[in-house]
Parts: C-alpha cells; structure tokens; sequence
C-alpha cells in the first residue's frame, strides 16, 4: 500500500489548525467552570446567612401558597347513590 505524504505547508496548517481547535476546547471548558462557580458564588449566602435565607424561604413560601394549600374536605355536592343489592 503506498504511503500518502503531506507537503510541508499543509502539516504546518494541519498543525496550526489542530492547536487552535484544542485551544478553543480549553477555552470553552474554563468559561463554563467559570459560569458554575459565579452561580455558585452569587447562591452561597440563600444557604449560609439566616437572614437572606428566611426571606428567601418567606417570599417562596407566599409566591406558592397556592401549592401549599391543601384543597378543602367537603362532602357538598359529591354525594353519590350506591346500591350494594345487585339484580
């Protein structure tokens, strides 16, 4: 089988090419770890400072009250005939 050569300049630009990929791929990899650690930074306090986090909790719990709220046990209007004698 015969071996396929390169010229020179088109290594020199695979090369070229192949390092700025690898470095675009470590680029991106450090802005996403950078992006984690600002969340994380800017949501630290909600979870160590017991003033921040009791309004936290305060204002969840009144913005979904409604998904708190257990629906009323009312026998009105739900009344259903039953007839155990079977014909």
């Amino acid at each position: 089988m015969k071996e396929l050569k390169f010229k020179p300049k088109s290594r020199l630009v695979e090369f070229l090419g192949e390092k700025f990929i690898t470095a675009n791929a470590f680029v991106a990899l450090i802005a996403i770890i950078l992006i984690f650690v600002f969340i994380f930074k800017e949501a630290i306090p909600i979870f160590t400072d017991p003033e921040i986090h009791t309004q936290a909790t305060s204002q969840f719990l009144a913005d979904n009250s409604h998904l708190l709220a257990l629906p009323a046990e009312s026998n009105a209007g739900s009344e259903v005939a039953v007839s155990s004698k079977r014909q």
